[in-house]
C-alpha cells in the first residue's frame, strides 16, 4: 500500500484533479476530452538504483564555529581521527596585582558543550601547548583551515579525566608555574608584554589542546576558552584571593585541526572516478559515508530515471522517495547526525542548493526526518525527489548531477556525527531505495 504521507501528495491535476489515490495501482479513470478514450494508472516502480559514491574533500573552514574539538578515536569504517584546536589568549583587563600580591597559579579552563562522539567511558588525556608561531593568515588564505597548523612548542599542561557530556561543566588543566609565574611578573610590573592584546600575542601567541595516550572519543568545548591566573593580595587584616583572566582574543582565530588516517579502511586505497575526488560505492563494498568532519560525503545520482519517460504510456512522475538506509550494525542511538540534507551539486562536487519542499505558502529544507527502528531494521532518512525528479527528465544523460548527502551548517563542521549507507546492491536491511509512483495512460 501506499504510505499516507505519499497519498497525500498524489494530486495530479490537468484542468480538473485526479482522486486520490489509494493502492500502488489504480482502478481505470475517465481522464478527460485531452486524452479521448484514454484511462489512466498510478504506477509504483523501485526499480531505478540510485548510483551511490564517496566524495572527497581536501580542505574546509574550521574557524570561528563557536566549538572547539578535542580528541581522537579509531573508527572501523573511516580511520584513525584526531582533533585539535589552536587559538590565541588576549591579555587581562582589571587591576594589576600590587607588589605585595604573590603568585598562586596558572589555570586553563574549558567548558564542554556535551557534544561528544566515541567511547567516553575512557579517560581522555589532554596536552595544552604553547605556540612558537603567531596565528595568522598565510598566502592568500582568508581563514583557517581543517589542514592547516602552527609550530608547536612546549607542553605547558596536561589533563586526565572522565568526561561525563551530560554533567561535566568545565575542566580545569593546571599549567606550568614557571610561565605562570612569569606572567605574574609582568602584570605586576606592568611589562610592555602586557599593556595590549598586540604586544601579548607578539610574547605568547597561542596556545594548542590535543588528546594523547589511550583517549577513544572526540568532545566539543565552547569558545569561551580562560586561562586564570589566581593570585594572593594582603591586606591590613587578611589576605585576598584573586585572579586575571585571559581570555579568547578573536574567534575568528580559534580553529579546529582534523588529522585522518585512512589506511586499513575500504576507503585507504580507493580509486577515483574522472569526477572531483569521487570514489565509486563499487570500490568501497558497495558502501559510502558521509562524515564531513573527515571530508568525505555521500552522491546520490539518478541517470537510470530517464528511462522512466520511454516506458509506454508514461506521462508524468506524481511522487518520488528515497530512502536511505545506514547499514545495520554501523551506528547506535543517536549517533547519526540529527539533520541531513541532500544538497545539489554537479561534476566539481560543490555542495549546492538544498532540496526544499512546499510548505504552505514557502519551501522548507527538508533533513531527512530520521526515524531510529532497531527493532524492524529499518533505521531511515527519507527525503521527497518529486520536484528533482520531474527536472531530471528534461536534463541531459550523461551529465554527473546528483546530490550531496550532508549535515546543515554548522553542524557539519561542528559535529563527528557519521552516515555509513549502501548502494542498492548490499541488501534489503540496508540498501538505498528510490521509490517512484508514475502517472500511466493506456
Amino acid at each position: 500500500m501506499i504510505s499516507k504521507r505519499v497519498i497525500n501528495s498524489l494530486l495530479f491535476s490537468t484542468g480538473t484533479a485526479l482522486l486520490l489515490i489509494a493502492s500502488c495501482k489504480k482502478a481505470d479513470i475517465n481522464y478527460g476530452s485531452q486524452y479521448v478514450d484514454s484511462k489512466t494508472n498510478v504506477v509504483r516502480i523501485d526499480t531505478f538504483a540510485p548510483v551511490v559514491s564517496t566524495v572527497f574533500v581536501d580542505s574546509f573552514a574550521t574557524a570561528a564555529t563557536g566549538t572547539a574539538l578535542i580528541g581522537k578515536y579509531t573508527d572501523s569504517y573511516l580511520g584513525k581521527v584526531a582533533a585539535e584546536s589552536y587559538f590565541e589568549l588576549t591579555t587581562p583587563s582589571g587591576t594589576a596585582p600590587t607588589l605585595k600580591a604573590s603568585y598562586d597559579s596558572l589555570i586553563l579552563v574549558i567548558k564542554p558543550n556535551r557534544s561528544y562522539y566515541g567511547d567516553t567511558t575512557q579517560n581522555i588525556q589532554l596536552n595544552v601547548t604553547q605556540l612558537n608561531e603567531i596565528i595568522g593568515l598565510k598566502n592568500t588564505a582568508t581563514t583557517f583551515y581543517n589542514t592547516t597548523s602552527f609550530q608547536k612548542g612546549a607542553v605547558i599542561g596536561q589533563a586526565n579525566f572522565t568526561l561525563r557530556p551530560r554533567f561535566t561543566d568545565t575542566v580545569s588543566i593546571r599549567l606550568n608555574d614557571n610561565l605562570g609565574a612569569t606572567l605574574f611578573a609582568m602584570l605586576r610590573d606592568k611589562t610592555t608584554e602586557v599593556q595590549n592584546s598586540e604586544n601579548f600575542i607578539n610574547y605568547f601567541k597561542g596556545l594548542v589542546i590535543s588528546a594523547t595516550g589511550n583517549t577513544s572519543s572526540v568532545f566539543g568545548i565552547k569558545d569561551s576558552i580562560t586561562m586564570r591566573l589566581c593570585y594572593r593580595e594582603p591586606t591590613s587584616d587578611f589576605t585576598n584571593e584573586r585572579q586575571l583572566s585571559f581570555t579568547l582574543n578573536n574567534n575568528s582565530h580559534q580553529f579546529n585541526h582534523i588529522d585522518v588516517d585512512r589506511s586499513g579502511t575500504k576507503l585507504g586505497d580507493v580509486h577515483f572516478g574522472f569526477t572531483n575526488r569521487d570514489a565509486s560505492s563499487y570500490t568501497t563494498g558497495n558502501m559510502a559515508f558521509t562524515q564531513y568532519l573527515t571530508g568525505s560525503m555521500i552522491k546520490i545520482r539518478f541517470p537510470s530515471i530517464r528511462q522512466i519517460a520511454v516506458i509506454p504510456g508514461f506521462v508524468k512522475i506524481l511522487n518520488a522517495q528515497l530512502v536511505v538506509r545506514p547499514i545495520k550494525g554501523s551506528f547506535a542511538n543517536d549517533s547519526l547526525p540529527a539533520q541531513v540534507t541532500l544538497a545539489a551539486t554537479d561534476v566539481t562536487n560543490t555542495i549546492g542548493v538544498p532540496l526544499t519542499i512546499s510548505a504552505g505558502s514557502s519551501a522548507a529544507t527538508q533533513y531527512g526526518n530520521l526515524v531510529y527502528d532497531f527493532q524492524n531494521s529499518n533505521t531511515n532518512y527519507s527525503y521527497d525527489l518529486t520536484t528533482y525528479l520531474q527536472g531530471q527528465l528534461g536534463t541531459a544523460y550523461d551529465n554527473n548531477l546528483g546530490l550531496l548527502l550532508v549535515p546543515p551548517t554548522p553542524a557539519r563542521t561542528t559535529t563527528f556525527n557519521r552516515i555509513v549507507a549502501a548502494d542498492s546492491k548490499l541488501g534489503a536491511d540496508s540498501r538505498m531505495q528510490l521509490i517512484v509512483y508514475y502517472l500511466s495512460i493506456y
